[in-house]
């Protein structure tokens, strides 16, 4: 299609120039650095992730300019468009992926495995958001078994460059700059919107679709528009470039993985990147950006990307320990010199105009359909054999189907009161386990155990500790909910209530009014179930790492937040354990002196039976679940009426 005509309605409004910046590229090292930085250590660079932000200000500005400049000469298509960006992207990503599931079909468990198959499809088709955000969730997986989150990126913008183009092109036939300026900010300030709207109750969906990161690559993209044809004076762009290094830096040091992201929060970070666009030529402060370092690294800034998450993830994955700063340094290493070897070897043969490296046009044809046909196979075949299961002992692992199983009887099982597991037999009344997740493995304890009465459940959410105080302010609100709409549920017919959640914190005069406020609505006695053993790994990647089943019980407790669970046993059988409680009508159950021993060091991950009693790193499973009821019942009898 010819757009020819566009181009002579567009040229005479304003002047597009592509000439190289090389701040552009120093601008892409400062985002790549911080993302680097965050990624081998969060203490090192908190708000690090704004380096994506960054990246997407960079993209709508640079895409948005050579769409114009191709327009503005006649020689704008789709087709041509889109070869471009193929070139760009794609070769690179694909040797990413190819070698990134390599590794993991040497390294990986069958769950991880696949699961790094089906990420590595989600890749291929520029879907990777959509992937990781169906995953998000109270079960989400560690983001060090993920080596391809971080393509999450790379798909929400090349679903923009899906849209970009043809509205570019409509507002390069636009020759009104008022028109130009409403249509960008309404596309502004409804994508900011729906971050307002959305944030709060579903920050995963906020943080990986495309429809609330629009507003940062309008932002760079207006400063195509703010450029043309105007001149700024030198000073000006001085102030502009220091502002703008000094709002990236300040985003970047200052938030924190708990900060409210995108939304509003982001615009510092993004409208830094747009001083740095608008003054980034300005004679001493651009230097910051343009000498031959930054330069160099932003150069090889997208293989950076690409190479950086993979390796730190797999080898992690390897090692298994936590890494030291020895690590970090090796891996910062690791990355640069395989970043460079991605971008001489596999970027630039393809970017280039020539592309002679390649050999014949044939050959250059078929690379990216044959790479991508390669890498499809192979993560097919990791998908669809449940990880390739062969290279490990089938009794050291569970399929991910039942780990699937596992997660899922928790929430829809144990919320909806029509289930059979809460209904009871109608005849042997009622009781009351309030608390989080750890509730419903006691749920399902009781119910193995014979305990045949209805079961009313009080969810109080992994985000409160003490059955409904807030673990952050930012937990406030729901907390408070949470709280509210338990202590309003009918409480007269409950003959036990059991309150049992993870204990992440510990507050004896909080824990103790709450009890208090229990008390007033119900005289059933009231057991207090103490804190269970959780692991700083999953279970079954110990077992993986371990391979020895005789000795696995004995190797996970190295790995167990022993101390932790002590200390807060401690203190809440010291409040509850005592006359005064039990004179309440209030028990401790000390779960972890009947699953560990009194020294908390005999604790039981995998069964005489050959079961795992963990899924992950600290819920039980339902054989797990049975092995822990037949404790406490053995302990605690009482509990079981």
């Amino acid at each position: 299609m010819d757009f020819s005509y566009a181009g002579m309605l567009f040229s005479s409004a304003m002047v597009i120039n592509r000439t190289y910046r090389p701040d552009i590229d120093g601008l892409r090292a400062f985002a790549v650095i911080l993302v680097l930085l965050f990624h081998l250590d969060h203490e090192w660079m908190p708000g690090g992730y704004i380096g994506v932000d960054v990246f997407f200000v960079i993209s709508g500005f640079l895409i948005t300019r050579n769409i114009l400049f191709d327009v503005d000469t006649g020689r704008f298509t789709f087709r041509r468009f889109y070869v471009k960006r193929m070139r760009r992207l794609f070769p690179a990503l694909f040797v990413t992926l190819g070698l990134t599931l390599a590794v993991g079909s040497w390294l990986f468990s069958p769950a991880d495995l696949q699961r790094l198959g089906t990420s590595t499809l989600a890749a291929l088709f520029s879907l990777s958001n959509f992937f990781f955000w169906n995953e998000s969730g109270y079960f989400n997986p560690s983001s060090y078994t993920k080596p391809l989150l971080h393509t999450w990126s790379l798909g929400v913008e090349e679903q923009f460059y899906l849209l970009w183009p043809a509205i570019v092109l409509g507002l390069s036939l636009v020759r009104r700059p008022l028109l130009i300026a409403v249509v960008l900010s309404a596309l502004f300030l409804l994508s900011l919107g729906l971050n307002y709207l959305f944030l709060e109750n579903d920050p995963e969906a906020v943080f990986f679709l495309l429809p609330f990161r629009v507003f940062e690559f309008v932002i760079g993209a207006s400063c195509v528009w703010l450029l043309a044809d105007r001149k700024l004076l030198n000073a000006a762009r001085e102030l502009l470039v220091l502002a703008g290094l000094a709002m990236m830096s300040w985003a970047a040091l200052t938030f924190d993985r708990t900060t409210p992201f995108p939304g509003l929060h982001a615009l510092v970070p993004c409208v830094g990147a747009m001083f740095v666009i608008l003054g980034g030529e300005g004679t001493r402060t651009g230097w910051l950006l343009r000498n031959r370092l930054m330069v160099g690294l932003g150069l090889i800034s997208y293989s950076i990307y690409l190479v950086h998450w993979p390796l730190i993830v797999e080898y992690r994955y390897w090692k298994f320990v936590e890494i030291d700063d020895m690590d970090r340094l090796g891996l910062l290493l690791a990355t640069l010199v395989g970043a460079f070897l991605m971008w001489k070897y596999v970027e630039q043969p393809f970017r280039s105009s020539t592309l002679r490296q390649l050999g014949t046009p044939a050959r250059r044809l078929v690379f990216i359909p044959a790479s991508m046909i390669l890498v499809l196979l192979a993560a097919t075949v990791a998908w669809q054999s449940g990880g390739l299961p062969w290279r490990y002992p089938e009794e050291i692992y569970m399929s991910a189907e039942q780990i699937a199983a596992e997660r899922s009887r928790y929430w829809k099982r144990a919320t909806d009161s029509r289930e059979a597991l809460l209904k009871g037999d109608g005849r042997s009344g009622q009781i009351i386990v309030m608390g989080n997740s750890h509730a419903i493995d006691l749920i399902y304890a009781l119910r193995d155990r014979g305990v045949r009465a209805e079961i009313k459940f009080l969810d109080t959410s992994h985000r409160c500790f003490n059955f409904g105080s807030p673990r952050t302010d930012a937990d406030r609100d729901l907390c408070r909910y949470m709280l509210d709409r338990a202590l309003k549920a009918d409480w007269t017919r409950a003959k036990a209530v059991y309150l049992h959640d993870s204990w992440s914190r510990f507050d004896g005069k909080d824990l103790e009014q709450r009890l208090n406020r229990i008390r007033e609505l119900t005289a059933a006695p009231i057991y207090v179930v103490g804190p269970q053993m959780t692991f700083r790994k999953s279970v079954l990647d110990i077992a993986r790492s371990n391979m020895r089943l005789d000795m696995l019980n004995e190797y996970s407790m190295k790995f167990a937040f022993r101390e932790n669970r002590k200390r807060i046993n401690d203190a809440v059988r010291s409040l509850l354990d005592t006359d005064r409680m039990r004179e309440k009508n209030i028990w401790f159950v000390d779960v972890l002196a009947a699953q560990c021993g009194d020294a908390v060091e005999a604790c039981k991950v995998f069964s005489e039976d050959g079961e795992f009693l963990y899924f992950d790193s600290e819920h039980l499973s339902m054989a797990g679940a049975r092995y822990v009821g037949g404790l406490l019942e053995k302990h605690y009898p009482e509990m079981f009426p």
